[in-house]
């Protein structure tokens, strides 16, 4: 018999009674430093969804009643967003290329392509995903938006931003050091003094 107590793994014999430490001496060791960075945590449902950056950057979930933390993916993922009962994955198809999916947290089933593009900050208004366009170096390089299907994709903005929120019909972002406001109905943006 068996039985895992923390860094002990203890031997019990049914006929003697007696108990052995098969760890005993043994010296923890040091854990890995990560290669990736960037972990992101958003809750949804009751479950804490995650990146870890200890299992390759994987998309995680973990039930905090039932203590059950599961691998969602096997590909490293580069960003996520839940909007409303939907999940938008960055995920990596191609050793550098991201391609965003999405999935219905509701209905569940399988990861569904959505844009073969490098996208991150991903946000949405129910009709339109709006996200940051990434090149193969990971830089920002325009704003876009496609339909949820990921049909008529579009550059808004051709410059790289950060920090890309949707607040009713206008996108904020943060380019170079200065914080816009893009009009989605005239595609207008201005700076916010």
């Amino acid at each position: 018999y068996y039985d895992v107590d923390g860094y002990k793994l203890i031997k019990y014999s049914i006929s003697s009674k007696e108990t052995e430490n098969l760890l005993e001496g043994f010296t923890k060791p040091v854990p890995p430093t990560p290669i990736s960075k960037g972990s992101k945590v958003v809750e949804y449902g009751g479950n804490i969804y995650y990146l870890d950056i200890w299992d390759e950057k994987t998309l995680h979930v973990y039930n905090p009643i039932s203590k059950r933390d599961v691998r969602i993916t096997t590909d490293k993922v580069t960003d996520f967003s839940i909007i409303g009962d939907v999940l938008y994955v960055s995920m990596v198809a191609f050793l550098t290329n991201n391609d965003i999916y999405s999935l219905n947290l509701k209905v569940g089933g399988e990861l569904v392509k959505v844009s073969t593009l490098s996208g991150n900050e991903i946000c949405s208004d129910g009709q339109w995903i709006y996200y940051v366009e990434q090149n193969l170096a990971g830089a920002s390089t325009a704003v876009r938006r496609c339909k949820l299907d990921g049909s008529e994709d579009e550059v808004l903005y051709d410059k790289g931003v950060s920090n890309l929120r949707l607040a009713g019909d206008k996108l904020l972002f943060v380019d170079g050091s200065n914080i816009h406001v893009f009009d989605i109905s005239t595609k207008k943006s201005s700076t916010i003094k």
